[in-house]
């Protein structure tokens, strides 16, 4: 505010930080994008190192949300303005969440199943609120403001897929690891291979990979396989309850979308554009 007094432009509108329009805005802005952060963070790593996709597989399974986030983000404003876009958000919101159960329950333990096509459906989700978001800002504050909404709309896009990165892959680590001890104590594994095997429990492997891990610690065939077993039932377990975690975050965002602005046009505006067009 004295900045904005001196010199007649603050650093931050007060509509941004005070505005619960502007902060519903915003959350629909970052959301998303924490959403993309987090699946990057769990899905990638997961199909590349535990079930062996390669990376043009991965790339190609990425295409699934990639086409029809753009499709909807590019088009449905124009194809669909009088839709309305408190709405659209609410279901881009219910369809992540959703995307978020299907890829739950499309991790099995030594696998995927074709429920990680959820990933489309979470593509779907954020094309959706992506089409509408920046003009939930935009609308919600004054002319001057708007100005620098589009920077401050950057950060919150950027800010959010941080987060989300950090924050889900933190999250991952330590349920794999509280997973591995837990399920190790019950499952008769030998004490002198819990040690060694605890310190690769945040890692995500595959089968394989981790049983010559256990070879080179001198187990046998038996304790190999229980290690094994106990091993991909936590990285399993870990995924889903983060994928879990993840949708229940983003079903909670319909809460701050009661403050967002209507940004859709009336149908009467739209007809007099049309009749306004030359034939």
């Amino acid at each position: 505010e004295r900045r904005a007094q001196r010199r007649g432009n603050p650093l931050i509108p007060r509509a941004f930080v005070t505005s619960p329009s502007v902060r519903a805005g915003l959350s629909a802005v970052a959301l998303p994008f924490f959403y993309m952060g987090a699946v990057g963070i769990l899905a990638t790593p997961y199909l590349q190192l535990v079930t062996g996709f390669t990376a043009l597989q991965t790339g190609m399974l990425s295409l699934l949300s990639g086409i029809p986030m753009f499709l909807l983000a590019t088009f449905l404003p124009k194809l669909a303005p009088h839709l309305s876009s408190r709405l659209i958000i609410r279901v881009g919101f219910i369809a992540i969440a959703c995307a978020c159960g299907l890829m739950a329950l499309g991790v099995q333990q030594h696998g995927v199943t074709t429920a990680l096509f959820g990933m489309a459906l979470g593509g779907f989700g954020v094309g959706a609120v992506n089409s509408q978001a920046n003009n939930a800002v935009a609308c919600a504050v004054t002319r001057e403001e708007a100005e620098q909404s589009g920077g401050i709309q950057g950060a919150a896009r950027s800010i959010g897929l941080a987060l989300g990165t950090a924050l889900a892959g933190t999250f991952l680590l330590l349920t794999m690891a509280g997973g591995f001890a837990s399920q190790a104590a019950s499952a008769g594994i030998d004490q002198s291979y819990v040690g060694p095997a605890a310190e690769t429990a945040s890692t995500l492997m595959s089968d394989s990979a981790f049983s010559d891990e256990a070879r080179a610690w001198g187990a046998d065939a038996a304790q190999v396989d229980k290690l094994v077993d106990v091993k991909a039932s936590a990285q399993a377990d870990a995924m889903r309850l983060s994928f879990g975690a993840l949708g229940l975050l983003m079903a909670a965002g319909l809460l701050t979308t009661r403050h967002l602005v209507e940004t859709a046009a009336p149908r009467a505006e739209q007809d007099k554009a049309k009749a306004r067009r030359p034939r």
